[in-house]
């Protein structure tokens, strides 16, 4: 059973972000004050990967 709202998932390392969005390949990147971040679904799960390293 998929969890209700957005998930949130916080990556710090520089590597790991590289990683994940050469993996996810996101349509678009957002720049924030605290970094970058996207929004996908990951099994019809709504989720959103933050970058704070």
């Amino acid at each position: 059973m998929a969890a209700s709202g957005i998930v949130p998932v916080l990556v710090s390392a520089n590597g790991e972000w590289d990683a994940l969005v050469s993996i996810l390949q996101p349509a678009a990147l957002h720049q924030c004050a605290m970094g970058q971040y996207f929004q996908t679904k990951i099994a019809a799960q709504p989720c959103l990967f933050l970058h704070s390293g």
